[in-house]
């Protein structure tokens, strides 16, 4: 049986926001999609996750995205984990 791990991502502010529940693969793979910016990128085995984190003044930001990805493919004990991005994740596309 597989075992499905969820990255959920909390996205916009005030009434138009709502969690996106992103699933990681164990073959998951993830990265910042250029140097200094503010986009992330999942690539999974059907999917690709395009993350824009809206402001990034530090690092703070993509090393929590990363630190959070790590945990669910390194922890077996846990199924989820909420991203807590320090900066407002603008928007999430799946392709």
């Amino acid at each position: 049986m597989a075992c499905y791990k969820e990255l959920l991502i909390p996205v916009g502010a005030g009434a138009t926001a709502y969690t996106h529940r992103l699933l990681i693969e164990p073959s998951v793979q993830s990265s910042q999609a250029a140097h200094n910016g503010t986009v992330m990128l999942v690539v999974g085995e059907d999917y690709t996750a395009t993350v824009t984190i809206a402001a990034v003044a530090n690092f703070a930001s993509l090393i929590a995205f990363q630190t959070a990805v790590k945990t669910l493919l390194t922890d077996s004990t846990i199924n989820s984990v909420t991203l807590v991005p320090g900066a407002a994740v603008a928007s999430i596309t799946v392709a």
